[in-house]
C-alpha cells in the first residue's frame, strides 16, 4: 500500500471510518485505550460516556465489543455506572481505563472517586462482570498497597521529584492511560497525574503494579510507553522542556533525546510496529479546525532511537470534527486505529470548549511494510 500524498491518506483513512460507540444509550463517548483477542479477530476498548451530557464526560464506564471484520456489529457493554452501586458502593466518575486481554478475559483498569485505580473483569464467554477490585502496587521491595495519590506521592517524594501537584485536576489526582507495553509476559506503564513526573511501573500478576522508576520531567496529564529491541521509550504529553525519553534498563534511569517533539497539547500514542517505533501525534495550527487547536489531526511517524529528526513521516491527517486521543492498534501487522470526535455534537461545548469526544470512530489503516 502507497499513497503519494497526505491528502489521499486523509481520504483513505477518514472515507473509510465507521461508527462503533453507542450513540442511542450516550451523548458523548472518548478515549479509548483498547486490546485485542487475535484468535477470535476482537478488539476491546473500554470508554466513558454520559447519557445527557456532552464533551469531556464521564459517569458511565463502557466496554466496546468490536468484531474486526465486521465493526459495523459493535456492541457495547456497561461496566461501571457512577448512578448505581456496586456491592453497595459507589464509583464515582470512573475515567482513565485501559483494558487487557486475558485467556478469555478483559480486564479494564480505571480510576475512581479522583484517587484510587480499580479493576473489573468481563467474560468473554459468558457475558458477565467480576466483582470490582482495588489495583495494588509495590514501592521498591515493599509490601503491596492500595494504588491510591498517598502510594504516588510517597514514590516521588522518596525520588527526589520537586514541583509536581497530584491534585491539579479536582476529577483525576492519578491518571493511568499508557497503552500497555508488554515484555516477557508483563506490561509497563506509566501513572502521570495532572501535573507530575511520569512514574514507570512493571505489572507482572495483572492487578499490582510494580513502580521501577520516575521519567524526571513534569508531565502535563499523561505519558505514553512503548518497548522496541528492549529499549524502552516515552513521549510526555504537556513537557515544556524535554518530552521523549529512552531507557536503556526498563526504567532505573532515562536518557532524554536531543529533540524536543512539536506536539499540541493532546494526548500523544507511542507503540511497537516490527521492531521499530511507531509515534502519533497532533500539531498546532493545521486549519479547518472546529476543535481546540491542535485537536483536529494526527501525525504518524516510524523510526527508531533518540534522534527524532531522522524519524520517517507515513502521513498526517485533518478532520475539521476531530482526531482526539486516538488509539493506534498493530492487529496481526496491520495498523487500526479508534478516535473521539465531535461531529454529533459540534454545536454543544463543555467549559467553553468543544473536546471532540462525542462519537467514537473506528478505520483501518493497513500494514505499513512500505515503510520499513
Amino acid at each position: 500500500m502507497y499513497f503519494e500524498s497526505n491528502k489521499e491518506w486523509e481520504k483513505h483513512i477518514l472515507g473509510r471510518r465507521i461508527a462503533v460507540s453507542d450513540t442511542l444509550s450516550y451523548t458523548s463517548s472518548s478515549a479509548p485505550i483498547g486490546c485485542t483477542d487475535p484468535v477470535r479477530g476482537m478488539v476491546y476498548a473500554p470508554y466513558h460516556a454520559s447519557k445527557n451530557c456532552y464533551g469531556e464526560q464521564f459517569r458511565t464506564l463502557v466496554l466496546l465489543k468490536m468484531p474486526v471484520m465486521q465493526p459495523h456489529r459493535a456492541e457495547s457493554v456497561v461496566l461501571v455506572d457512577s448512578d448505581i452501586p456496586v456491592d453497595g458502593k459507589i464509583y464515582e466518575n470512573p475515567v482513565d481505563a485501559f483494558s487487557v486481554f486475558l485467556d478469555g478475559t478483559v480486564r479494564t483498569f480505571f480510576l475512581a472517586n479522583a484517587d484510587q485505580y480499580y479493576y473489573i473483569d468481563y467474560n468473554t464467554a459468558t457475558g458477565t462482570l467480576s466483582g470490582i477490585s482495588k489495583v495494588m502496587c509495590r514501592l521498591e521491595e515493599a509490601t503491596p498497597r492500595p494504588l491510591d495519590v498517598a502510594a504516588v506521592g510517597e514514590y516521588l517524594e522518596s525520588k527526589g521529584m520537586k514541583g509536581y501537584n497530584l491534585f491539579a485536576d479536582g476529577r483525576e489526582h492519578l491518571i493511568a492511560t499508557a497503552k500497555p507495553a508488554w515484555y516477557e509476559g508483563s506490561f509497563f506503564g506509566t501513572i502521570t497525574s495532572g501535573c507530575s513526573q511520569p512514574v514507570l511501573f512493571r505489572c507482572r500478576d495483572m492487578k499490582t503494579f510494580e513502580f521501577t522508576g520516575v521519567i524526571p520531567q513534569i508531565a502535563k496529564y499523561e505519558c505514553q510507553v512503548a518497548i522496541a529491541k528492549n529499549v524502552l521509550y516515552a513521549i510526555l504529553r504537556g513537557a515544556e522542556k524535554e518530552n521523549f525519553f529512552l531507557s536503556y534498563d526498563f526504567g532505573k534511569s532515562f536518557i532524554p533525546s536531543p529533540h524536543h517533539i512539536p506536539m499540541a497539547e493532546t494526548r500523544p500514542q507511542i507503540l511497537e510496529y516490527e521492531g521499530k517505533l511507531l509515534i502519533g501525534y497532533s500539531l498546532m495550527d493545521l486549519k479547518p479546525n472546529l476543535m481546540r487547536n491542535g485537536r483536529n489531526n494526527m501525525r504518524l511517524v516510524l523510526g527508531e532511537g533518540s534522534d527524532f529528526s531522522s524519524y520517517k513521516e507515513i502521513f498526517t491527517i485533518v478532520d475539521k470534527y476531530g482526531i482526539v486521543y486516538f488509539d493506534l492498534i498493530n492487529y496481526k501487522g496491520s495498523l487500526l486505529m479508534l478516535w473521539s470526535n465531535s461531529e454529533l455534537y459540534i454545536d454543544r461545548t463543555q467549559r467553553g470548549m468543544v473536546h471532540g469526544k462525542d462519537l467514537i470512530l473506528y478505520t483501518k489503516i493497513g500494514d505499513l511494510y512500505e515503510y520499513l
